[in-house]
Order: structure tokens, then sequence, then C-alpha cells
């Protein structure tokens, strides 16, 4: 059986959609799942019946399809079509094989993949936590289930078309497993230095030009989730080995999409070829850019530039080293024009009035910053600070208690104090005059007796409101006898 290449299968699908498409357009046989005229569809319909036929070894694809869609009745569905087609490219071709050859070489990759992990679950060096090892063990578990699928396929078919088949298999599997083996180790290699998105955008080429069916790829770092066609699995798995990549696992996704997620931390960087015209350019823009430095004309040197492009590429060098190549004779032209960079200019001189204005604020920032930096030491500083952001000066006025009785007592500032600091039957003390007093508990004390009293006997005076309580009742007490009250 030919293998089938996917680009073979493309144009012969275009050449072959172009003839048929304005007989099926908008026929039952164009119809998406939601009743459109899809020609996409039809396209995939073509496609599946060329690569069966390329399968089967099908002599002249192109004719043999163009004469049996000829037959194709666009009223009825593809899945009819499909199955009248079929059994006609069965007669048509040669026997199908029990594996294709991109499934050998993913089985060859599955047994790989459960050595390696058999060798991590068995080794101390991994230091695998609870969570990986669970989550390697299940991984296992999946790719024997797949490995004896793929071959118990393989198994049956023989034995019931050609029985030897299944012996030579497995005498060949283990030798083909291991040449497969190699083959990977030797392309799995250190990424070099390129950027992440550079990276990506290199593996993500390589696999969607080998596996046109990989639709897209989400990545986190360098680990990707690819949506693909599911007949497309196993030439996936094949570009992914091929690549160096570790499937970490397959989801089924909304038919006939599947997900994958693959880890190419360890992968290889496939090298983005050039074309002769690309590569050229390049090369011309290094050996002008030079030039242009200089002062020189690059156009003057087209000459020079085409003979020696023309040498390295009969050389048959790779790119970087034509490019180093050429930037040195670009770099030897240049050499007697290129001049030494001037010096740098020397800073402008400052002046006098600037320089004094800005010690001065240098002065006036250093000096707020340690004003800002103090702290109280001491609990007569500590008091110090209290009197000055929240005590006022002890004042007296004349007062009219709320039994209309007029005394010399605290203003309203004092006041305020007073009843930010003392319990109420204090504050009561200062509202009243004398001889309402007599009524509270102490109220017959004198105004400095009581705030003593307040002070060693009752504790109800903070240390910092003590001196100036005792002021305070020192100026009631000589107000309330001058002449006069």
């Amino acid at each position: 059986m030919p293998k089938v290449d996917w680009r073979t299968v493309r144009d012969i699908t275009n050449s072959l959609f172009e003839a048929k498409w304005p007989d099926f357009k908008c026929k039952p046989i164009s119809k998406d799942r939601r009743g459109r005229c899809n020609p996409v569809v039809v396209w995939n319909f073509i496609a599946q019946l060329v690569r069966e036929a390329l399968e089967r070894g099908v002599e002249d694809v192109e004719s043999t399809l163009e004469s049996l869609l000829d037959e194709v009745d666009p009223e009825l569905s593809r899945g009819e079509n499909y199955t009248k087609l079929s059994t006609a490219l069965a007669a048509l071709g040669k026997e199908k094989k029990p594996i294709s050859e991109a499934e050998a070489d993913y089985v060859a990759y599955i047994d790989m993949e459960i050595t390696q992990i058999e060798e991590a679950l068995e080794s101390e060096e991994y230091n695998l936590t609870p969570e990986e090892r669970k989550k390697l063990e299940e991984e296992l578990e999946r790719l024997k289930e797949e490995r004896e699928r793929l071959l118990g396929k393989a198994k049956k078919k023989a034995r019931e078309e050609i029985p030897k088949k299944v012996e030579e298999k497995r005498e060949e599997k283990p030798e083909r497993a291991e040449e497969f083996k190699e083959r990977l180790e030797k392309k799995v290699e250190a990424l070099p230095e390129i950027p992440l998105e550079e990276v990506r955008h290199r593996i993500w080429s390589y696999i969607k030009t080998r596996v046109p069916r990989a639709y897209r790829a989400d990545w986190r770092d360098l680990r990707a989730r690819i949506s693909y066609h599911r007949e497309a699995e196993a030439d996936l798995m094949r570009v992914v080995g091929e690549l160096g990549g570790v499937v970490v696992s397959v989801v089924e996704a909304r038919p006939p999409l599947k997900v994958m997620d693959v880890d190419f931390s360890r992968a290889r960087v496939p090298e983005v070829p050039l074309t002769p015209e690309v590569e050229k350019a390049l090369l011309w823009t290094e050996f002008s850019a030079i030039l242009s430095i200089a002062g020189l004309k690059p156009e003057e040197y087209r000459e020079v530039f085409e003979h020696i492009y023309s040498r390295l590429t009969a050389e048959k060098l790779p790119f970087d080293e034509k490019k180093k190549r050429i930037e040195d004779e670009a770099r030897f032209i240049a050499g007697p024009h290129l001049a030494p960079p001037p010096p740098p200019p020397p800073p402008p001189a400052i002046p006098k009035e600037v320089l004094d204005k800005l010690e001065s604020l240098e002065r006036a920032v250093r000096e707020l910053r340690e004003a800002a930096a103090w702290r109280p030491k001491s609990s007569e500083e500590l008091r110090m600070v209290i009197e000055a952001t929240v005590l006022t000066e002890p004042r007296v006025m004349l007062r009219v208690d709320e039994n209309g009785h007029p005394y010399i007592g605290p203003d309203e500032k004092s006041m305020t104090v007073i009843r930010a600091y003392l319990d109420r039957y204090a504050v009561k003390y200062f509202e009243l005059c004398p001889v309402c007093r007599y009524t509270l508990p102490g109220g017959a004390l004198g105004p400095r007796d009581f705030v003593e009293h307040l002070i060693t006997k009752e504790a109800a005076v903070p240390p910092f409101l003590q001196d100036w309580l005792r002021r305070l009742a020192a100026l009631i007490e000589e107000a309330s006898r001058a002449p006069g009250v």
C-alpha cells in the first residue's frame, strides 16, 4: 500500500471539488447538521474517498473518482453515497494492510512512552509526589489499553486474511520500536536560546504542514492543547513523537473533534526553511546595513554582494554561516570608512543660583524628615505632646448652671477637655454652682481639694491631665475670691 501524502490528498480533492461542487450545491448531500448548504461538508466527503482510494492502491485516483462521483445521487445522504462508492473502491483497489505505517509508528511510540513511564515510576531520582505518581500510573494504563487496541485490531484482520503476517509483525515490532526510539532520541535536543513565541511558531508550523486536520493549538509556556479531527490522531501522534513531545492526555471533545495535551518542554525546535529569495533578501539587508552605517552607498557594492552570495550558495553552506561571512566581508569593505564615535559632550554648567536653591531644598527636606521621624522617649515628652495637641491653656469664665445660678467655672474649651477625660460625676461638679454641688459626692470640697481627691484617692485623672487640672482648680478658686464675685 503506498504511503498517503496529505498534499496529494489535498490537490486531488481540490480538483474534484471544483468540478463537482456545482452539481452538489444546496442538495441534501451538501447539508450539514444544521441544514445549511456547507461546501466544507462536500470537500471532506471527497477527501475521505481520495484517502481511501490511495490507501487501497487504486490506479489513476483522480480519473477513477471523477467517474465514480458522476454516479453520486445528490438527493441522497452522504452516508448512503459513501457506502456505494466505498464498495466500488474496494473492488477496484488492492488489499488493505491490517495496520498502516502511521499506526505502526504510533505503536512504536507508545512502546517508548510505556518504557519511559515505567522507568520513572521505578526510579527514585525523580522524587515524584503522590499526585504525579497517580497521573503517571493513569497515563501508563491508558497507553497500554491503546497499544492493545491497535495490535488487537491488526491481529484480528490478519487472522481473517493473511495469518502469516501476524507472526512477522510480532517479530519485527521490538526491532521497529527500538529503531524508532533511537531515531527519536537523536532528534530530541535541548531547546536553543530562541524566544518563546518563535519556538511555538516553529513547532506549530511543523505540525500543521504534516497534519492538516490539526486545527488549533492553545499554549501555556511550552505545553499545548491541540484540537484536531479524530481521524488524524495517529498522524498527530507520529509528528509529536518526531519532535520529541510528550503526550500528557487525550480528551474527547465535541465530535468529530478531540483535544491532545502535549508537553514540548524537551522537544527539538524544527528549523524554518527559507526560500532562496527570502534568504538572499535577508543577507542583502545585513550587508547594506553595515555599509550604510559607514556612510557608503550599498548599491555601488551590489556586484560584490552577488559574487559573494553565489560563491557561498555553491558551497551549500547553512544560512547562519552565510550570514557570518557576508557580515565579515561588509565590515572589511566598510573598515576604512568607519570613524570612531565622537566623545559625549560635557555636561552643561549649572548656575550658582540653581545650586543654592537645590541646597536649601535639600536642607528643608532633611529637617522635615528629622521632624517627622521624632518620637517621644519619656513620659515628660509624651505629656508635652498630648498637651500641645489635645489640651488648651486652662481658663475660667462666668457660667450659669442648669438651675440658673451664676458661678465661676471653666470656659468652653476647658470643659471640652474635662468631658473627654473625667467621669460624669466629676464633670457635673464643674457644671454646677457651689450651692448645687452639695448634692453630689464630694461636692462640699473646694475645687483644689476636689481635684486632689480625684487624683490621689480616686485615681480618676490621667497623669498627663493632673497638672493641667490642678492649675484649672487654682484659677477657679482665685477668681471666686476676687472682689465683687
